[in-house]
């Protein structure tokens, strides 16, 4: 095997070959999260979640969203904003590793949000915003359904009537426990990266 063969063959076998790379800000938020991080202690092998991995897994959280407006009767106030998930629910995009959830990690979100899930229509979830974070106002946000047998990074699986504590960059949901079911060790997280 040549090298020419050998890079065809790596360049096939790249899970995060088609994704579109990182957004600037993003990638500067994971280079200083990177620098700053200081290790004393190797760490214990622990079941708990990860979030830095390979940056090109990262890349994997998204692609572009769009804006919807939808202003009708029983809808919630507001627009409503569709958020890619991680992933997409495609388990080779998928390959990520994450750390603990802190304050400073979720205040990373420049769209960050308290909702209930409202409906799920086929792969599409819908979420009523009730308490708003960080962002420009928005009163509902649609994004994909994940898959159980998917984990790590991977869209989240949704159920109509769950509560969920949301954080994202505007267009892509972050993952790895930093948007999640809520539960009240979430809500003081979220409490104290956005002085609430």
């Amino acid at each position: 095997m040549n090298d020419e063969e050998l890079e065809r063959m790596m360049r096939r076998a790249d899970p995060a070959a088609s994704l579109p790379p990182l957004t600037e800000f993003r990638f500067d938020r994971l280079k200083e999260a990177a620098m700053s991080e200081q290790t004393i202690t190797p760490a214990p092998k622990s079941r708990k979640p990860l979030i830095w991995g390979v940056v090109g897994g990262l890349a994997a959280v998204g692609a572009a969203a769009a804006i919807v407006v939808s202003m009708g009767l029983g809808q919630p106030s507001g627009p409503t904003v569709a958020l890619t998930s991680p992933g997409g629910g495609d388990p080779m995009a998928t390959s990520l590793k994450c750390m603990e959830t802190t304050p400073e990690l979720v205040a990373t979100g420049t769209l960050a949000f308290a909702g209930t899930v409202a409906s799920i229509e086929g792969d599409t979830v819908t979420l009523d915003v009730t308490e708003q974070f960080a962002g420009e106002p928005v009163g509902a946000v649609t994004t994909q359904q994940g898959s159980p047998e998917i984990s790590d990074g991977a869209s989240p699986v949704y159920e109509v009537g769950e509560k969920w504590l949301v954080t994202s960059d505007g267009e892509n949901i972050f993952s790895c426990g930093l948007s999640a079911q809520e539960t009240p060790e979430l809500r003081a997280i979220y409490g104290e990266a956005f002085g609430k």
